[in-house]
């Protein structure tokens, strides 16, 4: 048995990169996981290939958060992990 059986986790930016990487890992540790992001086709596409599921959520709005933990609390009644991935960046040069 896997220490991270029965545990939730919430992964933000979980559909890519290191996030994908994390909520793959803990998946395959035994947890239930939910990804976020932004983009729904590449959220759907994660959660399918990787057996987790997801929530379209932006992490620079409140609201969104509070369906994110409606919904890992309704399937679980609790939230064990939040990975905090998700980045924000400028892809111009910012002043200063």
């Amino acid at each position: 048995m896997s220490l991270l059986n029965n545990l939730s986790a919430v992964v933000t930016g979980g559909s890519s990169g290191f996030g994908a990487g994390i909520a793959g890992a803990l998946a395959q540790a035994g947890a239930r996981v939910w990804i976020t992001g932004r983009n729904t086709l590449r959220l759907q596409e994660a959660a399918r290939r990787m057996g987790v599921s997801f929530v379209v959520a932006d992490v620079t709005e409140g609201a969104d958060w509070d369906r994110v933990l409606a919904e890992v609390m309704e399937q679980t009644g609790r939230l064990d992990i939040l990975v905090n991935n998700a980045a924000i960046f400028a892809t111009i040069p910012m002043s200063r």
